[in-house]
């Protein structure tokens, strides 16, 4: 039974690091605030690729529930490694002064290399 330890453990060791590399985002994800210079207040999702061709297909921010601004780049969108894209979402229109909720909870990105979901 001793000599199959090290087998069994051998074993256990590769199906953890593949799990581990399975898991692994081919992006960077951070999320902010910015204020426009016409007062608007948007959340931005700021994706930055870690592989060297990201295709972004879709962003969803809350399932959809927050307002997508109209200079959020149409999809699928292209970004080499080290690139980041900004996506907004309006918060507050400095326009009409209108106020919009959108606590950023939870990301879903389709790309070529899977579907993600992140919650910050």
């Amino acid at each position: 039974m001793k000599h199959y330890q090290p087998i069994f453990l051998g074993i256990v060791g590769i199906i953890f690091t593949s799990m581990s590399f399975a898991s692994q985002l081919p992006m960077k994800i951070t999320s902010g605030t910015q204020q426009h210079s016409s007062g608007s207040v948007y959340r931005t999702v700021n994706i930055t690729s870690t592989v060297d061709k990201l295709t972004i297909n879709d962003v969803k921010v809350n399932r959809g529930q927050c307002r997508d601004s109209i200079g959020n780049p149409a999809r699928p969108y292209s970004l080499p490694f080290g690139k980041t894209q900004t996506y907004r979402y309006m918060i507050y229109n400095g326009m009409n002064r209108a106020n919009y909720n959108c606590d950023i909870i939870e990301i879903v990105i389709k790309t070529n290399q899977g579907d993600w979901t992140v919650k910050p």
